[in-house]
């Protein structure tokens, strides 16, 4: 959608004696921290385990000679590796879509500057620490339940107050809904050089620190139910 409007709007983004690769990035990254990244993790999470819930295969792999917590721990595993291979994706999308526009529209000059990968990594960071209280949540929801509309109406739910508590500026309120804080750090650090004043400890955002005991939580709550969980 970025892409888009760049590509049809370009006379409304193009300022000259300005680092194209500035606005691009904050577009994109503003876009997908408050509107795609939740909803993409909730529809992840719950397709991680629908087809062993379909087919009713968890007592077969808890038949085979190895320890529980392998399988709890390899899918969980897998589950960082997609996300990492989505925020991997994303930088070289925005890279290369970057050079299809300046060849379409050469005034834009994103070959005159070059794109400032430390800011964007460490930008990135933050926002998948933020996710992880979802990721983690969603986990154990996905295994404990079979229906696969549960824990995405669960999300949407949770997905549309967090949104509205976005909007409607009650940042009070966001920071204790874990589906807010991709959010909140899409609105603190979305736009280079504005702020929304979202409060840190050293490095990290609180909501950050909030997102990691909750994904600590919930897997290893996950994990204590699926060890003593009987599979028929």
């Amino acid at each position: 959608l970025v892409f888009l409007l760049h590509l049809l709007n370009s006379s409304e983004f193009i300022n000259e004696g300005v680092n194209p690769w500035i606005r691009y990035f904050d577009g994109c990254f503003m876009f997908t921290t408050m509107v795609l990244l939740v909803p993409y993790v909730i529809l992840t999470m719950s397709s991680l385990t629908f087809f062993e819930h379909q087919s009713s295969s968890w007592k077969f792999l808890y038949s085979l000679p190895i320890a529980k917590g392998q399988v709890y721990f390899s899918k969980l595993l897998l589950t960082f590796l997609l996300l990492i291979s989505t925020y991997l994706v994303f930088l070289f999308f925005i890279w290369s879509s970057a050079y299809i526009l300046n060849w379409v529209h050469p005034e834009y000059k994103f070959d005159s500057y070059t794109p400032n990968f430390g800011n964007w990594i460490n930008r990135l960071l933050h926002s998948f620490i933020s996710i992880l209280g979802v990721a983690g949540l969603h986990y154990w929801i996905s295994i404990r339940w079979k229906n696969f509309i549960l824990p995405v109406g669960i999300g949407l739910l949770g997905f549309i107050i967090a949104m509205i508590c976005l909007i409607a500026n009650k940042l009070n309120y966001a920071a204790w809904i874990p589906y807010a804080y991709p959010g909140l750090i899409g609105a603190d650090i979305g736009i280079t050089g504005q702020s929304a004043g979202i409060p840190k400890i050293s490095w990290f955002y609180e909501v950050e620190l909030i997102s990691l005991a909750c994904f600590v939580i919930f897997t290893t709550l996950g994990f204590w139910e699926e060890k003593w969980r009987n599979v028929k």
